[in-house]
């Protein structure tokens, strides 16, 4: 337990420092804040489909399918509570309008593509990561559509058929790009490899860089004196995965539940909100401080509840 804690937060400071550095460089101009749309295409198009690729192709072999399929009936049994408990948890810290919508989706979803991703992996390794790229499939499917929607306008999100076009993304691609290769066994030259590993570990240092920089272009004093902010960082870290931790120790009760599942499933709820909060809002050109200052407390708070949270998983 305290070597995983150990583990995880030093992992957590290491992507930390990214964050101010990018923070620090973007508010001092140091660089263009604008960059992070370029950044995020880098992350999108090359270091993310990258990390999925290497992973998918070096783990998710014939034998090993059955072992994995679950995850995504698991994800959507998930979403099934996690969604009326967000709805019910925003109504308790926000007022109607862009305030509540940016709390209800941070609360549904973390922030579990550009921090989970190498978080996960450098703790738990990559046959644990593969699981969770899985388990995370249906939570993309909502995102690019009632996730999407909810920052459109204020008018009660609804499922939006055209925004299915989303779905189609690089790190999508390559799920189905590493699986064909993995179920095939195609061995790989070792230049594609190299490629693979190298634009991987690339991913972690340039999407906190881009959180950073994305968090630059909000006053953030505010973030430190709203209650609501702390409130809703408690929520996200602290009370939602614990609730799904006790359910799965009473299922366990009853029936035999994987230890894995419960690892990927409260790995999954106990990280940060999601930065789509905020780049979602400045898509739409909505205001975006509450989703950028929440997005920094749930940041600081997670460098403690985080190493905690995996420390007792593995426990399980």
């Amino acid at each position: 337990m305290q070597e995983t804690f150990i583990t995880t937060l030093n992992q957590m400071l290491f992507l930390f420092v990214f964050i101010i550095a990018g923070y620090l460089l973007a508010h001092y101009n140091v660089i263009d804040k604008n960059i992070s749309s370029s950044l995020s295409g880098l992350i999108n198009w090359v270091f993310t489909p990258a990390l999925i690729i290497g992973t998918f192709a070096q783990y998710f072999v014939p034998e090993k399918v059955a072992e994995y399929a679950p995850y995504l009936i698991l994800c959507v049994a998930v979403m099934v509570i996690v969604i009326p408990l967000a709805i019910s948890l925003s109504r308790l810290i926000s007022r109607p309008g862009i305030e509540r919508r940016t709390f209800t989706y941070s609360f549904i979803i973390t922030n579990s593509g550009f921090f989970g991703y190498p978080l996960v992996e450098a703790v738990f390794g990559a046959d644990i990561l593969l699981k969770y790229v899985i388990f995370s499939i249906p939570t993309n499917f909502f995102i690019y559509t009632v996730g999407m929607g909810m920052f459109r306008s204020d008018e009660p999100a609804h499922f939006d058929i055209k925004a299915l076009k989303h779905m189609v993304n690089p790190p999508l691609i390559s799920v189905v790009v590493g699986i064909i290769i993995g179920l095939l066994n195609i061995n790989l030259p070792e230049a594609v490899n190299s490629v693979l590993v190298s634009a991987g570990d690339c991913m972690a240092p340039i999407a906190m860089l881009m959180t950073g920089v994305v968090l630059s272009k909000h006053t953030l004093k505010d973030a430190f004196t709203n209650w609501r902010y702390y409130a809703a960082s408690f929520f996200r870290l602290i009370f939602i995965p614990a609730i799904f931790l006790g359910l799965f120790m009473l299922l366990r009760l009853v029936m035999n539940v994987p230890s894995e599942w419960i690892l990927v499933s409260v790995a999954f709820l106990c990280l940060p909100l999601g930065l789509n909060a905020v780049v979602f809002t400045e898509y739409y050109h909505r205001d975006g401080t509450v989703g950028a200052h929440a997005n920094l407390m749930s940041n600081i708070f997670g460098l403690i509840t985080i190493p905690l949270t995996f420390a007792i998983l593995t426990l399980l």
